[in-house]
């Protein structure tokens, strides 16, 4: 048995989530327009409360990521973006 290594093939310039590669640009997500946000938003004091009051208050490290949460992605709490231009990687901050 022979085996044979070819290149891989070159990857398509249309990718179906952002059209094609000289076309696409950045925008924003917008997380307070989601409903999921606005749930955690709206009834998360009130949760954290209930759970003290229950004596099963929640973790800190819980508490910490829903709070974190509701920051991800609202410009007031900060931004960056940056591309390396030689090899392309970008990154955000902040992270995650």
């Amino acid at each position: 048995m022979v085996a044979v290594l070819t290149a891989s093939p070159t990857r398509s310039k249309v990718r179906p989530h952002c059209g094609t590669t000289s076309s696409r640009r950045y925008e924003r997500r917008r997380p307070e327009k989601t409903p999921l946000y606005k749930i955690v938003s709206e009834h998360l004091e009130g949760w954290l409360e209930n759970r003290a009051v229950a004596e099963h208050p929640v973790s800190a490290h819980i508490e910490r990521e829903l709070r974190s949460y509701l920051t991800c992605g609202i410009l007031c709490f900060g931004f960056g973006r940056a591309r390396c231009t030689s090899c392309g990687q970008g990154f955000s901050w902040p992270p995650g």
